[in-house]
């Protein structure tokens, strides 16, 4: 009987909270990259 029910996959608190860190800093990474290759066009458009 054990084996009919079902199984419920359980995250890890602290693999969570690994994960949303990393999508957090993975934000802010292509926030900076972002404004870094804004920055380089205008030093572009500027010469």
């Amino acid at each position: 009987m054990n084996g009919l029910k079902p199984r419920y996959k359980t995250v890890d608190p602290t693999v969570r909270g690994l994960e949303q860190e990393n999508e957090r800093l993975k934000r802010i990474i292509a926030k900076q990259a972002l404004e870094i290759e804004f920055k380089d066009e205008l030093l572009k458009k500027n010469h």
